[in-house]
């Protein structure tokens, strides 16, 4: 009947729910191990760390803001100690965005514009338009439209001269 077949439906589809967040999870958990794991070997240069510290800043990104922030701040460190501007300037839009995706847009702003600084200083035209873009998404979140415009305008023609045509 109709009525058993609305419920076995039902039934199928909250068990492929439960079983998709399940196999999400597992993955992401078996993803941040991996990671940690790599970081305790202590076999890695430093810009090994860079990486492995931005892929779990990004893990975390809206999941767990205070770890995101603590693994963008132990790269920043490293960047920063090795003189590493570009690298600084990665993990500075990565805090940039923990902020923003806390709401606290003054502070993420303040992080992403010290972010442009390195990227610009660096003559990397690729981290200079990216930043733009997520200056663009804070100044969007805070309703600022006419100022969200101009900084996806300013990132355009550096995507377009680096030929990069993701736009991040």
């Amino acid at each position: 009947s109709l009525i058993n077949y609305e419920e076995t439906m039902k039934k199928l589809f909250f068990t492929y729910l439960l079983f998709s967040t399940c196999v999400l999870l597992g993955a992401q958990t078996t993803k941040t191990d991996s990671l940690l794991n790599l970081l305790k070997t202590g076999n890695l240069t430093a810009k090994g760390q860079l990486d492995i510290y931005k892929d779990l800043c990004d893990e975390f990104l809206y999941n767990d803001t205070e770890k995101s922030i603590e693994y963008a701040r132990k790269g920043l460190n490293i960047a920063e100690k090795e003189k590493d501007k570009l690298g600084a300037s990665q993990f500075k839009e990565a805090i940039g965005k923990v902020y923003s995706t806390r709401g606290d847009y003054e502070s993420a702003l303040e992080y992403m514009e010290n972010a442009l600084a390195l990227a610009i200083e660096s003559a990397d035209i690729d981290r200079e338009a990216s930043i733009y873009v997520s200056i663009a998404i804070v100044l969007s979140k805070q309703s600022k439209y006419a100022e969200e415009l101009e900084y996806y305008m300013k990132a355009l023609p550096l995507f377009e001269k680096s030929g990069n045509t993701k736009g991040y």
